[in-house]
């Protein structure tokens, strides 16, 4: 046909006839380029007419395609039927136009796979984790030094769980504030998730019930792949800072690919820094150096570190340190070689001045003790100077 030529649609009497309880009603008509069919038909479709039939119409004329080519067309025929009901047929043929020759569909080129970019690869190639051994031994590695192994608590590895509870932690050793600290996981089967914290535990039990844990420390951490999808992130050796002081318990909640979950514990003391060296004198006695005890802690403009003490964590000095004063006497106290830094943060130089003692009549008190000091200037603006020593009145 030619692009002026028009197609005419017209209900079939001997169709009526012979179609039992069935009238066309209605005519859709669309038309696609046949090159066109595999790739954007939706966009490249043109509706050339519709048209409603009683049973009487003559035949509608509807336009045909508006330009040569191979066209492939879409028919959507509507029947009703006695009950009222109506239901829709589509139908499709091709139709060259003009002296047009015919057209292979395109074929859409296929999309490409977008993969995610990894978040976080592995220091140490992944292996598959050992389902059957149940959920893999975790260490913590402090400076390098010998494996600290962990105690598996509650887990949810494949077949088999176990939930909360209570555990009996061993003690581990000491570890130095703010440590370099790596945990390993054994099998060097690989996490995609992991939060690494830690809680203080001043209890001299060594019992500890799971659901007690309460983060106050937070040594590392990465939630960021929600769907534990091994492209986007897979660590089998995780890198942490040991934050806190005194007794604490870390946990490491682990998390791999196929929601398996691990928590592992470590019992361990955090050494505080060591403190300034104090010496204690008065008149006809030697010098003396207190004992460092429980309760050292660091405050910076972000964070509160500080140990928590047992109930009666007071040594008993039995073997001293002992000095002996008089009345009258002044108790020297000499902060001895005072250091410029202490965990890499620079000190301000000490406070000047005197302390007096209590005073007291007939168990009344008379005046109260009193701190008099000079201003305080960080060592990076202020000349090295000599330290004055305070000094402690016994009335």
């Amino acid at each position: 046909m030619q692009p002026a030529d028009g197609l005419k649609i017209a209900q079939d009497t001997a169709l009526e006839a012979t179609a039992g309880d069935a009238c066309v009603t209605a005519w859709t008509l669309h038309a696609v380029r046949t090159r066109d069919v595999l790739v954007g038909t939706r966009d490249a479709m043109v509706q050339l007419g519709t048209a409603t039939f009683p049973a009487t119409s003559a035949p509608t004329l509807l336009p045909g395609p508006n330009a040569p080519g191979d066209w492939t067309l879409r028919l959507a025929t509507a029947y009703e039927t006695v009950s009222k009901e109506t239901i829709w047929s589509v139908k499709f043929f091709r139709l060259l136009v003009g002296d047009a020759s015919y057209e292979t569909p395109v074929v859409p080129s296929t999309r490409p796979t977008i993969e995610p970019t990894p978040a976080i690869t592995p220091t140490v190639a992944c292996q598959p984790p050992d389902v059957a051994a149940g959920p893999p031994p975790v260490n913590v590695v402090v400076n390098g030094g010998t494996p600290i192994p962990g105690t598996i608590g509650a887990f949810s590895w494949y077949d088999v769980g176990a939930s909360s509870g209570q555990l009996h932690l061993e003690p581990g050793p000491t570890i130095p504030f703010e440590a370099n600290v790596e945990l390993q996981i054994g099998g060097d089967a690989c996490a995609t998730r992991w939060t690494i914290a830690s809680m203080s535990w001043p209890d001299v039990g060594l019992d500890f019930t799971e659901v007690e844990f309460g983060e106050q420390a937070s040594w590392a951490r990465f939630d960021g792949n929600r769907s534990d999808n091994p492209v986007i992130s897979q660590q089998n050796r995780i890198v942490a800072t040991a934050t806190g002081l005194g007794r604490t318990v870390i946990r490491a909640l682990l998390s791999f690919e196929g929601g398996q979950t691990v928590q592992a514990y470590w019992l361990v003391t955090i050494e505080a820094f060591p403190p300034p060296e104090v010496r204690v004198s008065a008149p006809g006695s030697d010098p003396i150096t207190p004992v460092a005890g429980c309760g050292a802690g660091l405050s910076t403009s972000e964070n509160y570190f500080g140990e928590e003490c047992p109930p009666n964590s007071w040594p008993i000095l039995a073997d001293g340190p002992i000095i002996t004063a008089h009345d009258g006497d002044v108790v020297r106290i000499d902060v001895v070689d005072l250091g410029r830094h202490v965990l890499g943060r620079e000190l301000a130089p000490a406070v000047r001045g005197r302390v007096r003692r209590n005073r007291y009549t007939r168990g009344r008190k008379r005046e109260r003790s009193r701190l008099t000091s000079t201003e305080c200037h960080p060592l990076a603006r202020a000349p090295a100077r000599r330290l004055e020593p305070p000094a402690l009145s016994v009335a």
